[in-house]
């Protein structure tokens, strides 16, 4: 049964957000950013054919992104391991701490900026510091995005009827308020749509004898 998280009525009508427990990895959408993980306890980022073994430490993965991929702007990835997990480009976490520790990187071409951002309706053509910086905070919304289908925050939402019946539902929010506004706005169109048929088949019989 679909845990509520919150619910709201509105008129005959219940919406309720709930867990989306089948939702899509983020990391098959057509991402700006490329994750390269590393670890072996949990299967992270994308798919990729590089191997620990081929690297000495961190340092030497980066400067193999930055020649070999044309890694234009990297940021670092690091995991929260204690009783679930957290992946994070920040560095709140302490370094020193067991349970944290780095685990790849995310990154992107020039390429990738440029065929992304656009100005004035064209594509860029020269990465200037105001458009790496919208490069960046996509890069952390990646990241964050994927941080919350890994502990399950997806959401959806379902409309109940009266007699508790799912007349409509949708998933695949990763924002509780975006889902309950959602299932607002599908009930209040239900409802209309509703109201609009009745108001036809009323004035249908005046019609049809007119």
């Amino acid at each position: 049964m679909d845990e509520t998280i919150k619910e709201q009525q509105i008129k005959d009508l219940k919406v309720k957000v709930v867990y989306d427990e089948i939702s899509e990895n983020p990391r098959d959408w057509d991402n700006i950013g490329k994750m390269v993980c590393f670890r072996t306890r949990h299967n992270l980022g994308d798919e990729t054919d590089l191997r620990t073994d081929q690297f000495e430490g961190w340092n030497e993965l980066k400067a193999y992104l930055v020649k070999e991929k044309k890694a234009f702007l990297i940021l670092p990835l690091r995991l929260y391991d204690h009783s679930g997990i957290s992946i994070s480009v920040s560095s709140a976490y302490p370094f020193n701490c067991r349970d944290s520790m780095q685990v790849g990187f995310i990154y992107c071409t020039k390429e990738d900026i440029k065929e992304n951002y656009l100005v004035k309706n064209n594509y860029v053509k020269r990465i200037t510091k105001k458009i790496l910086n919208k490069a960046e905070e996509e890069l952390k919304q990646e990241v964050k995005t994927y941080n919350q289908y890994l502990n399950g925050e997806v959401f959806g939402f379902v409309v109940e009827d009266s007699e508790k019946e799912n007349i409509d539902s949708c998933y695949g929010f990763y924002d509780v308020e975006e889902a309950l506004k959602e299932g607002i706005e599908s009930a209040e169109w239900i409802i209309k749509n509703k109201a609009e048929r009745e108001r036809k088949n009323t004035l249908l019989p005046y019609i049809q004898g007119g």
